[in-house]
């Protein structure tokens, strides 16, 4: 019995060295059983010392450097037949960049000849082989002031005045009176005429120490001295009635034949105000 009992002893002690030898060996070769590829990335760099490189970025555009551009204008209704050259291409003077269409160029011509016309046309209407011009309004308004008479050398009267006539545009005329009275704009006073008669008026601007009084300008004479009287009659102001928006009529040169308009008179546009005789035929004519 004792002899089983140190066998049976024996023979646990090789099971448990043969589990050592075992766990031994997998401690062993277990590491190198597993997979490196975490490891195969890693590269590696050397260091260099260097300078940094800077980029600019900007935008623009590219130009010809060479001498200066020269622009090949095309008239209005001329139409390219086809072009003979392309973007890049080296030319010389006299190579053939395009040709027209022969029929486009001739009606253009025609349309030429037609504007010569119609130019000719309003020419010989407006000055004939005499010398004679006709001098027109360009707005509406009321004749305030002729300055000329006729046979007057048109240079003589523009030395004088500086003008032929005065049109009122706006058709008001106008006062400034210096009065301690308080009016305000809008409100309404009376003007008083050299003849005596009574005109309405009103305030249309306040001024330092005074006031603008405007009034129709049919009738009122130009430079005619007035009194501007309150709504109850009383005096707050005297003056001179000048243009509210005055437009000259002026001229060069010529006499005058003929007057067609007279002083208070409402014109239209484009009315004909005077004739003008011996008006020298000039190089812009």
């Amino acid at each position: 019995m004792k002899q089983k009992h140190v066998r049976k002893k024996k023979n646990w002690l090789w099971v448990l060295g043969g589990l050592i030898l075992v766990i031994a060996a997998g401690v062993v070769f277990l590491p190198s059983m597993m997979p490196v590829t975490a490891l195969s990335n890693v590269e590696s760099i050397t260091v260099v010392k260097s300078s940094i490189a800077e980029t600019v970025v900007g935008t623009g555009s590219l130009e010809s450097g060479i001498g200066d551009e020269t622009e090949i204008k095309i008239p209005v209704g001329i139409r390219i037949d086809e072009v003979y050259v392309e973007i890049d291409d080296v030319i010389a003077q006299g190579d053939v960049l395009a040709t027209v269409d022969p029929l486009s160029l001739q009606h253009r011509i025609v349309s030429i000849r037609n504007e010569i016309e119609s130019l000719d046309s309003t020419i010989h209407t407006t000055r004939d082989n005499s010398g004679e011009e006709i001098i027109r309004t360009n707005i509406s308004g009321r004749i305030k002031k002729i300055y000329v008479d006729i046979g007057d050398p048109i240079h003589d009267v523009m030395g004088e005045y500086g003008f032929l006539m005065l049109i009122s545009a706006d058709e008001k005329m106008a006062v400034d009176i210096e009065t301690t009275a308080e009016l305000s704009v809008g409100e309404t006073v009376s003007v008083i005429r050299e003849n005596g008669s009574r005109v309405s008026g009103e305030v249309s601007q306040i001024l330092s120490g005074g006031y603008t009084i405007t009034l129709s300008d049919n009738g009122p004479r130009l430079d005619e001295a007035v009194e501007v009287q309150d709504r109850d009659g009383n005096p707050i102001g005297t003056g001179i009635l000048y243009i509210n928006q005055p437009i000259s009529i002026v001229a060069s040169s010529g006499t005058v034949k003929t007057i067609h308009v007279s002083e208070n008179e409402q014109v239209s546009r484009n009315r004909r105000l005077i004739t003008l005789e011996n008006v020298p035929l000039e190089a812009e004519y």
